[in-house]
């Protein structure tokens, strides 16, 4: 028997999909253009920016981004879909074992990761081509950043084994992440700050290394040890499901009858609920009845309002920028949450073929979009405006208390300005993640995809000018035309491809018109659909056409 055969055939199919090279592509380009961008800044200054070691810096910390969130979007949702399909259980058919299925999920999922951070050092090793980076300073960061992929998708893949859901899957994998990132700054014990990725990061520039070059190699050899604790019990709970014959660890009838009523209410307020929002709108019973999320943000809610009390109580100079750094971390969440909940509705009615059927009622397109905006803002309306209204106040207060020539009228206006425009960017950046999550989730393969191209489209492509340093002058600009534009293209996609995308079933592509592709089927030796898939080795197809079958006949005699 072949050694990991889950393994072996997972990397041939990985190597065959056109879109893992498309990914390396596009992560090498990226980077390359921030890459270009700085340099050619560096170039147009009159003074000097110390551009190598700059550069290094930023495009390490784009790096350490793109390791970190890629167990979030590779791997949080691998055996976590396998249970939801009930292909799992097939795999325990054969004599394989927990770790063979695995090791297979983790090179399926992780080869495109992998070939995206190869694709990346080599841009990261332009600052040695400047001057001012050392070779080991790279090695060090190479060497953290191939660390720190592992870990994430170690993690997401430990969370899938234990979820079931794509959602509560990619949203447990990111706060393991951030925990883990963050255990330094939650915790004044600095026995535990080796757990966390950032210590061996922050350590790998040449000036901490000299300081702590032990603390490093500690570090990075603890975030190593971790992640194969994690990838030892994922193996541990796949073995246990096929001891057991249910598909998942579920808990037991009083806890699930609790979380019933805990996310819906009990049965009369549901039945009061439901003929309520019915009678408005059928689409808004359907995406807004699970209060679950409403009620954590109502918890939200109190705890920002204590914390704004304590920092108020507190006082000082530096209780300022921890508000701001705090809220703004907080409203980030907040908007990556609104981006997951556009998204679900839409892409779990397209996966279940419930919008084929919504479509045949005589619901309207406007029905439709317009019951998953109301189910949204009941969910986050109220809520997130007192968090925001509870930030600007305490940031104005603050503001206003540690700075006494803020008292006169051109003060108190900057600052009234600063908050109007920020609630006013919020309000833009809300509407334009709710739309276009409403589109990413109709058109996407998957809830997952469609999540991260929301999220990436709306918040992260504004921020191109910052991280390379050019135009920020003009980010505040963009920063309220951008949500604008995406806004009126996601509402311009859904009114006229909404009924086309909602019957649509994910298939495999057809074949490409182009000249490469032809001449690729023409001598390919694998049939054509099966060429282009690469599901299959090429041993197992003959070379030369079948001939036909009349030449095989015997001939009647005449």
């Amino acid at each position: 028997m072949t050694f990991l055969p889950i393994v072996d055939r997972e990397m041939r199919v990985a190597a065959r999909l056109p879109a893992t090279y498309r990914n390396r592509a596009l992560a090498a380009g990226g980077l390359g253009l921030i890459a270009l961008a700085m340099l050619c800044l560096s170039l147009l200054l009159p003074f000097s920016l110390r551009i190598a070691e700059t550069m290094f810096s930023v495009l390490a910390y784009c790096m350490f981004a793109y390791c970190l969130l890629e167990g979030v979007r590779k791997t949080a949702d691998c055996l976590s879909e396998e249970r939801r399909e009930g292909t799992l259980g097939l795999l325990f058919l054969t004599d394989l074992r927990g770790y063979d299925i695995v090791l297979g999920k983790l090179a399926a999922s992780s080869l495109g990761s992998i070939y995206g951070l190869l694709g990346m050092l080599p841009i990261l090793a332009f600052a040695l081509l400047l001057g001012g980076v050392t070779a080991g300073e790279y090695w060090r960061m190479a060497l953290v950043l191939t660390n720190t992929q592992f870990f994430s998708l170690t993690a997401g893949l430990f969370i899938s084994s234990l979820s079931h859901e794509e959602r509560r899957a990619m949203a447990g994998t990111l706060a393991v992440v951030l925990i883990m990132l963050a255990l330094p700054a939650l915790t004044t014990l600095r026995v535990l700050e080796p757990l966390s990725p950032g210590h061996a990061f922050n350590l790998a520039f040449a000036s901490a290394y000299f300081r702590d070059a032990a603390g490093y190699w500690r570090s990075l050899l603890v975030t190593q040890f971790v992640s194969w604790i994690l990838l030892s019990l994922t193996a541990l709970i796949v073995t246990r499901f096929r001891q057991s014959e249910s598909a998942s660890f579920t808990t037991s009838p009083a806890w699930q009858n609790r979380l019933t009523r805990w996310r819906f209410g009990s049965p009369g307020e549901r039945r009061r609920r439901r003929a309520e929002m019915l009678d408005r709108n059928p689409i808004f019973w359907l995406a807004g009845r699970d209060q679950g999320m409403r009620l954590l943000l109502w918890l939200l809610v109190a705890l920002v309002c204590a914390v704004a009390v304590l920092f108020a109580a507190v006082g000082g100079s530096g209780m300022v920028g921890l508000f701001v750094a705090c809220a703004l971390v907080l409203n980030f969440i907040i908007k990556m949450r609104l981006a997951a909940d556009s998204c679900h509705f839409l892409a779990t009615a397209r996966s279940n073929a419930a919008l084929e059927m919504l479509l045949c009622t005589p619901l309207t397109l406007q029905q439709i979009i317009s019951g998953q905006l109301q189910a949204l803002w009941r969910t986050f309306g109220v809520p997130v405006l007192l968090i925001l209204l509870v930030e600007a106040c305490g940031i104005i207060g603050l503001t206003w208390a540690l700075s006494g020539a803020l008292s006169a009228g051109i003060g108190a206006l900057f600052l009234g300005v600063i908050g109007v425009g920020y609630l006013v960017g919020f309000y833009l950046d809300a509407r334009a993640l709710a739309w276009v999550g409403m589109w990413q989730g109709i058109s996407s393969p998957k809830e997952s995809a469609a999540i991260f191209k929301t999220i990436g489209y709306v918040l992260f492509l504004p921020l191109l000018p910052v991280a390379t340093f050019i135009l920020w002058f003009f980010y505040l600009p963009a920063a309220i035309a951008w949500p604008l534009l995406c806004q009126a293209i996601a509402k311009q996609k859904l009114q006229y491809q909404f009924r086309t995308l909602a019957g649509q079933r994910f298939l495999p592509p057809p074949p490409s018109s182009r000249w490469w592709s032809l001449a690729r089927r023409q001598y390919s030796p694998l049939p054509p659909l099966l060429a282009e898939s690469g599901a299959f080795p090429e041993a197992q197809f003959p070379t030369a056409p079948p001939q036909p079958l009349n030449d095989k006949l015997p001939k009647q005699p005449s």
